[in-house]
């Protein structure tokens, strides 16, 4: 569920940043306007089939947008998996808690 909303709130923050960047002449609208629609495209059933819709007008380009959106989904897979393992400190915590010595001085 906090993966779902972390999609749609950075599906959102591209949207935002492709409509600004229509009009500052440095950064490229398209780019962040595909980035949106590809990440809000899982959770959002109006975006889904405008995608689908996107892919089936222009089939040249529905390629590349799908070797896009498969990096995406890896990047998210690589973001998701390090965000969720367990971190060196949590396990020393938890030995700590459990081991016989209890020092009050310790920092806890």
């Amino acid at each position: 569920m906090i993966w779902r909303i972390i999609r749609i709130g950075l599906g959102v923050f591209f949207l935002l940043l492709a409509i600004v960047s229509m009009f500052l002449p440095i950064l490229q609208a398209w780019l962040f306007f595909l980035v949106a629609l590809a990440l809000l495209s899982r959770d959002v059933p109006i975006i889904r089939r405008l995608f689908k819709r996107l892919k089936k007008r222009f089939p040249r380009q529905a390629a590349g947008l799908r070797k896009a959106e498969s990096r995406l989904q890896l990047l998210w897979w690589k973001i998701k998996r390090f965000f969720l393992r367990e971190s060196p400190n949590s396990r020393l915590g938890a030995n700590r808690q459990n081991s016989t010595d209890t020092d009050d001085d310790a920092p806890k």
